[in-house]
C-alpha cells in the first residue's frame, strides 16, 4: 500500500511540476513527503537501502505524470494560454498560505534541562511532536519579512529572459551541451525548494517549451545533458537547503513566498477577452480552491 502511495503522490508532484509557478516542492509538502525527500536525498549514502526505494517509487511516479502531462500542458498552453496562466495563477495563490504556516511553525516541546538527544531520538521527537500537534506559532519579525522582499526581487530579476539562450541551448555543440547541463543544475533548485517551481526556472532560462517539445519527441540529446544536470544540482543543493530549513526555517519560508510571489509576475498573461473572461475566472477559483483545501488539510503519511 505504501509502494502504491508513494507512486500516485509522485505522479502528482510530476504533473505539478509542468505547471509554470507551480512548485513540486510545495506539492510534496501537501503531500506530505517532502521533508523525508530532502533526508532521502540528503542522506542518501549513509543510508541507501532505506532511501534509494522510497525514491525509486516517488521518482517513477514524478516521471509518469511529467510523460503523461507534458504533451496535454504543450497544447493547452498553446490552445488557451489566458485561461490556463488564471489556473496557475490560482494554484500558486491558493499555495501561500500553507507555505506561510510552514514559515511560522515552531516547536513548542523541547528536551528537558541537561537531557541530550541524539539525532535519532530527537528525529523521533520531532516526529511525535508533529503527529501530537504540538507545534506552535513563531513570530514573523522585520527582518523575515526582509528576506520575502529579497525572493520577490530576485525573481524578478531572474524574469528578465534572455533571448540569445534558446538559440545556445538547442545548437548541438559543444557549448550547448555544457550549457544544459549548468541549466539543469539551476534547474535542480526548482525541484528542491518549495515554492520555486522547476517550470518556472525554465521559463526564467527561456527553455520552457523547448524542454516540453524535447519531452514530448523524446529528443534525447537534448535531454541526457539537462537531465544529468538536474541530478547533480538535486544530490549538490539537498544537504544545503535541508540545513538552512532546519536552522533558519522563518527566513528560509519568507525567502520562498518571495520567490512564489515574484513569479505571478511572469505568469500574469493580461486581461482576457470575451468569453474567456468568466472562463478564467472560474478557471482560478478552481486552483485555489484546489491548492487550499489540500494545504489546510494535507495529505499526510
Amino acid at each position: 500500500m505504501g509502494l502504491l502511495k508513494n507512486i500516485i503522490k509522485g505522479i502528482a508532484i510530476g504533473i505539478s511540476m509542468m505547471v509554470p509557478g507551480v512548485s513540486g516542492g510545495t506539492m510534496a509538502i501537501v503531500l506530505g513527503i517532502y521533508d523525508r525527500l530532502v533526508h532521502s536525498v540528503a542522506a542518501f549514502f549513509s543510508d541507501w537501502k532505506k532511501n534509494l526505494p522510497f525514491l525509486l517509487q516517488v521518482g517513477a511516479g514524478g516521471a509518469v505524470g511529467v510523460l503523461i502531462f507534458s504533451r496535454f500542458m504543450e497544447g493547452a498552453m498553446m490552445a488557451y494560454p489566458h485561461i490556463m496562466r488564471y489556473l496557475i495563477m490560482g494554484i500558486i495563490i491558493g499555495g501561500l498560505p500553507l507555505l506561510y504556516r510552514k514559515a511560522t511553525e515552531e516547536l513548542s516541546s523541547s528536551p528537558a534541562k541537561g537531557v541530550s538527544q541524539t539525532p535519532k531520538t530527537a528525529s523521533a521527537e520531532k516526529s511525535k511532536s508533529q503527529s501530537a500537534g504540538t507545534y506552535g506559532k513563531s513570530k514573523v519579525t522585520i527582518s523575515d519579512f526582509a528576506f520575502l522582499v529579497l525572493g520577490i526581487v530576485i525573481v524578478l530579476v531572474m524574469a528578465q529572459e534572455p533571448e540569445s539562450l534558446i538559440g545556445i541551448a538547442t545548437d548541438g555543440s559543444l557549448v550547448s551541451y555544457i550549457f544544459l547541463l549548468v541549466s539543469g543544475f539551476i534547474i535542480a533548485i526548482g525541484l528542491v525548494l518549495p515554492g520555486i517551481s522547476w517550470s518556472f526556472m525554465l521559463l526564467v532560462l527561456g527553455m520552457y517549451e523547448i524542454t516540453l517539445n524535447a519531452i514530448n519527441t523524446f529528443n534525447i540529446p537534448f535531454l541526457i545533458p539537462l537531465g544529468i544536470g538536474i541530478g547533480l544540482g538535486t544530490i549538490g543543493t539537498a544537504k544545503l537547503i535541508e540545513k538552512f530549513l532546519q536552522k533558519y526555517p522563518r527566513k528560509t519560508y519568507m525567502l520562498i513566498i518571495g520567490f512564489v510571489v515574484g513569479s505571478l509576475a511572469e505568469v500574469f498573461p493580461g486581461i482576457p477577452q470575451g468569453w474567456q473572461i468568466p472562463v478564467s475566472l472560474a478557471a482560478f477559483a478552481a486552483g485555489f480552491a484546489l491548492m487550499f483545501v489540500l494545504g489546510k488539510k494535507g495529505l499526510t503519511d
